[in-house]
């Protein structure tokens, strides 16, 4: 900047700077709030505000949310007609924000107070009693930043000529019979509240945690609340002073001044921004399907309840994506692969003998009826499915499996050994040398239809012999073996002839 000789002040630019400016400013229709404007523009008839000659045209999206607020504050029906409130919205020179605010307040019988708490909005007034508090650490605590004010009986003489002002145009017949709350009663304070809440409902806020100073939007967002807000209590809230300039390069809008308000009166104001919802979810913790009723506000949760979902065709869709992922987890483990194996096993056999498939398919519909009859997965494993699925088969199929493909197979003493199938080649047990004494024969599987491989182990639990000839091992291994069995392990009896020796019986 500089000077003329007269001391005329001159504004000197960059030629940058004047090369990057805009030929001409955004037309004001295109800058300001739209929704005083499509009011007027909907009582002069019209049906829709674009249809108005306006010399610059607004941007379609200013006149979708004014038009989405007007209803919002009752104003216009879901037609777009004006209602009864939006008539008494016309005859006031306010914002039909702050105009809505007064007309609940005549129906609340506390006008006069209403049109405080409008003139104080229209003043901005509550911005500047705010930053005066902030200076003197902002330790108050109430209901409100407007209810403080009145309270505390700071307006300035503006504000109280502006209300007597704007009490005088409301229609007093609108006013319902009755005794008005006494002033600064709980009815008195829940009464203006309530209008601070008709004039805001799209600003409606939820504390994210106790004290906090973040809140939730009802539009979606988060919000900081002053430290200089004496609202420091209220779970739910309307932010009626935001400022979010970007100037102050804020990471969050800043809500200079709050209201409280309680639950239950958004069903009152704004039945139509509530929604209420069920929502299937599989609880991985609980093993279950869950159904989750929630009230919802916009983005904010009003109430919400967790319980054990019924049998449902839906719930059925959940608990099928869960136990496809479930059976891909058990399908590699011990029980599942050794079903298989059994089932292969079983069917070279037996081709002439079927059994079910045993695909992913099969398996998760077992687990679905598994699940829906306990109503959980809990106590549920891989183990459990393939008992499953053998009851599961036809009672007289189902004996034939066992016998032929069983778990263990008996020795002597009522010694038992492990079975261990695999899909590519024979079952095989595995015991000790000794157990076999005696034994002309291996064990068999289904009457000698399934061979079966021999681990005949040394006392150190080392196999010293496989075969699937016992009879042969006896005669052609076991003569050499022995030798060697008897200089390493001489306590242990190792006869000349294992064919005619007996078991040794178990140790006490």
């Amino acid at each position: 900047a500089g000077r003329t000789r007269n001391g005329t002040c001159l504004r000197l630019y960059t030629q940058h700077d004047f090369d990057n400016r805009a030929e001409h400013q955004t037309p004001e229709i295109q800058r300001l709030d739209m929704t005083e404007t499509a009011l007027q523009v909907r009582a002069l008839g019209f049906t829709r505000v674009e249809d108005f000659p306006f010399f610059e045209p607004p941007l379609p999206a200013a006149v979708e949310s004014a038009e989405l607020l007007l209803r919002r504050l009752s104003a216009l029906t879901g037609e777009g007609t004006l209602t009864e409130i939006g008539r008494q919205l016309l005859l006031l020179p306010v914002h039909p924000r702050l105009g809505r605010i007064m007309v609940e307040a005549a129906t609340k019988r506390v006008t006069q107070d209403g049109a405080r708490l409008a003139a104080i909005l229209s003043e901005r007034e509550v911005r500047n009693s705010s930053a005066d508090r902030s200076n003197s650490g902002g330790l108050l605590s109430g209901r409100s930043d407007l209810l403080e004010l009145l309270e505390t009986g700071r307006l300035s003489p503006t504000v109280e000529r502006s209300a007597r002002q704007l009490t005088g145009m409301l229609d007093a017949s609108k006013s319902p019979p009755g005794t008005a709350p006494a002033r600064f009663s709980p009815a008195w304070e829940n009464a203006l509240l309530y209008c601070v809440l008709a004039g805001f409902p799209d600003r409606v806020s939820k504390r994210k945690r106790h004290h906090g100073s973040e809140v939730l939007l009802s539009g979606g967002g988060t919000a900081q609340l002053a430290d200089s807000s004496v609202v420091r209590e209220s779970q739910f809230l309307v932010a009626v002073d935001v400022d979010d300039r970007a100037q102050f390069n804020r990471s969050q809008p800043l809500i200079r001044s709050a209201s409280h308000v309680e639950p239950e009166w958004l069903i009152e104001v704004s039945p139509g921004d509530l929604v209420e919802n069920d929502v299937l979810a599989w609880n991985a913790i609980a093993q279950r399907v869950d159904r989750t009723t929630r009230l919802a506000y916009g983005n904010l949760t009003l109430d919400e309840t967790r319980t054990v979902a019924p049998d449902s065709p839906a719930a059925r869709r959940v608990a099928a994506d869960a136990l496809s992922n479930q059976v891909n987890l058990w399908r590699d483990e011990a029980p599942l692969r050794t079903l298989e194996s059994k089932c292969k096993t079983f069917a070279r056999a037996f081709p002439d003998d079927p059994l079910p498939a045993l695909s992913e398919m099969t398996l998760q519909d077992l687990a679905s009826q598994i699940f829906f009859e306990q109503g959980s997965l809990v106590g549920i494993d891989s183990s459990e499915l393939a008992l499953a699925w053998v009851n599961r088969l036809p009672a007289d199929l189902g004996r034939r499996f066992l016998r032929a493909v069983p778990e263990k197979l008996p020795l002597a003493f009522g010694r038992t050994c492990n079975v261990a199938y695999f899909t590519d080649q024979p079952p095989r047990i595995e015991a000790k040398i000794q157990e076999f004494f005696g034994m002309k024969q291996a064990p068999q599987l289904a009457g000698g239809r399934i061979p079966l491989t021999l681990h005949l182990l040394a006392p150190n639990q080392r196999p010293v012999q496989v075969t699937s000839d016992l009879i042969g091992f006896w005669e052609r291994h076991y003569p050499s073996i022995r030798k060697e069995l008897s200089r390493r392990y001489p306590r242990h009896f190792w006869p000349e002839d294992p064919l005619t020796a007996k078991p040794p019986p178990p140790r006490r």
